[in-house]
């Protein structure tokens, strides 16, 4: 219920051009991943396995998200906790970031985040396992604290025009840098 709210407070409060590219970036995000997850992951996320697609699906909309008790919480959906912390924050990160940088609030970048966690859970990954709490409610939290930071790293740099403040700045945000490049409003 939180995240609804988050998300009908955050995402329709912004201007059209932000949502528009922090949806681009969201979406593109999203679908590389689950390409990334195909190759990396075939008999889980391949083609493949696409025929157990329907009964992940009735799971993903029929059951609560997996936590599996007595299990560490970092791997109570059965990932291992390195993609659990790392992966999902940096994940996080890059939606929020992405939502800040072109002009949202702490509030609506925080929206953007969990509503592209929302996406990533009962939408792309849905079709090869059931959605994970741990994974809901720490892409959003994970990516407010990583993505703030690395918001506030890049604007203390931003104004700065030498070598180094750029490629600092790629470093920051390597995939926001990219778009801008190619011709992204923010």
């Amino acid at each position: 219920m939180l995240i609804c709210v988050i998300l009908a407070v955050g995402v329709t409060a912004a201007p059209p051009d932000e949502a528009r590219v922090v949806a681009v970036h969201a979406g593109g995000l999203l679908v590389g991943m689950r390409l990334g997850a195909a190759l990396l992951w075939p008999a889980d996320y391949g083609p493949a396995a696409l025929r157990s697609a329907p009964s992940h699906l009735r799971d993903t909309f029929t059951r609560a998200p997996e936590l599996r008790a007595g299990q560490p919480l970092f791997q109570s959906d059965g990932d291992p906790w390195a993609i659990n912390v790392f992966g999902h924050a940096a994940f996080g990160s890059e939606i929020y970031l992405r939502a800040r940088q072109c002009g949202g609030s702490s509030l609506r970048a925080l929206a953007w985040t969990a509503g592209a966690s929302v996406a990533w859970e009962y939408g792309f990954e849905s079709t090869a396992k059931r959605p994970s709490a741990i994974d809901l409610a720490w892409t959003p939290v994970s990516g407010f604290l990583l993505g703030e930071l690395r918001f506030r790293m890049y604007r203390s740099i931003a104004g700065e025009g030498g070598l180094f403040h750029r490629i600092a700045r790629g470093v920051l945000d390597p995939l926001g840098s990219l778009e801008r490049a190619a011709g992204a409003s923010c």
